[in-house]
């Protein structure tokens, strides 16, 4: 069996997340074939509910992060974007084009929440094409792609993990998210992992990108305004609008599959892993050992879009300074 992970983002805790996908996934279970495809953002921070808080992203060097990234993870491939290329050539002009009640009355203030709610989106567009590319030039054929992040830890089931493949061998349409329920009567799923099968994949990567982002706010405005009116406008609502859209979205439970997970909020690792604990209790207790971030909701401040804009509008890839 092949396994393809996409890991795409922001870099969030990677060298812990690194680590815990080896040791509880791609490295747990010889008889599987797992590739790694990384696609990552330069920025990083922790998620505030789709709000960017009162601190500016801190910024990677491309170069540095690119090594890092590629020493932690050994992926198959690898792509490392700055985040003024996408908010300069992408958000900003949509945000432009945007009528000024679409969040914010002011332009950079709406590009600075469309970036901050929509990264995630644009991210996961581009890892689904950098594998898509890889497939069709090589002639890779994974069995069926597990799509999550590198501040998320996956705990792999051999069981289930078989399970996937046959439930998606003969319904090659569905997705397998970790949760779903409705909001606002809207519905919602959880964003940690996606699971889908490869002619998904080349399905939804037919369209490049940056047309699949445009195209959503073109056809979609109305489903995208109501999203706002009802206060609910993040990435576990916006994924069932923007990214699978249409396509039947499922959950484990309803096959009788599981994928445990959780998610890091700290890089502090040391002396926590053991190399032949593989027990889901041992699992939990990697995670209950690693103190958590100062993570809460902080005030925006008046100017962080200003900040924000003035970093990232430009040809300069972001720095710290």
């Amino acid at each position: 069996m092949k396994i393809a992970v996409i890991i795409r983002g922001q870099p969030r805790q990677y060298s812990a997340g690194s680590k815990l996908l080896k040791h509880f996934l791609t490295d747990r279970f010889p008889e599987v074939e797992f590739s790694t495809h990384v696609y990552s953002w330069t920025s990083s921070t922790p998620s505030t509910a789709g709000i960017l808080g009162d601190t500016m992203p801190y910024f990677h060097r491309k170069e540095t992060l690119y090594n890092q990234l590629k020493n932690s993870f050994n992926p198959t491939t690898l792509h490392v974007e700055p985040d003024n290329t996408h908010y300069r050539d992408i958000v900003y002009p949509l945000a432009e084009r945007l009528p000024r009640s679409f969040l914010s009355d002011d332009v950079v203030t709406r590009a600075g929440l469309l970036y901050w709610k929509t990264s995630q989106i644009l991210a996961h567009y581009r890892g689904q094409s950098q594998l898509a590319e890889h497939c069709m030039t090589s002639g890779y054929k994974p069995d069926y792609i597990v799509d999550t992040r590198s501040d998320m830890s996956l705990y792999g089931i051999l069981d289930s993990l078989y399970k996937f493949k046959e439930h998606l061998n003969t319904n090659p349409d569905d997705v397998v998210a970790p949760i779903l329920y409705s909001w606002s009567n809207t519905l919602a799923t959880g964003d940690n992992y996606y699971i889908y099968s490869l002619p998904t994949l080349l399905k939804l990567s037919q369209r490049d990108s940056i047309n699949r982002y445009n195209s959503s706010y073109k056809h979609d405005i109305k489903a995208h305004k109501a999203l706002i009116e009802h206060n609910i406008y993040n990435s576990h609502t916006l994924y069932p609008l923007m990214c699978f859209k249409d396509m039947n979205i499922i959950t484990p439970e309803s096959i009788n599959a599981e994928l445990p997970y959780s998610r890091l909020h700290s890089a502090k690792l040391e002396n926590c892993l053991v190399d032949k604990d593989t027990s889901i209790q041992s699992y939990y207790s990697i995670m209950d050992k690693i103190p958590h971030n100062d993570t809460r909701t902080r005030n925006v401040t008046s100017d962080v879009y200003l900040r924000l804009y003035n970093k990232l509008y430009s040809s300069r890839n972001p720095d710290n300074s």
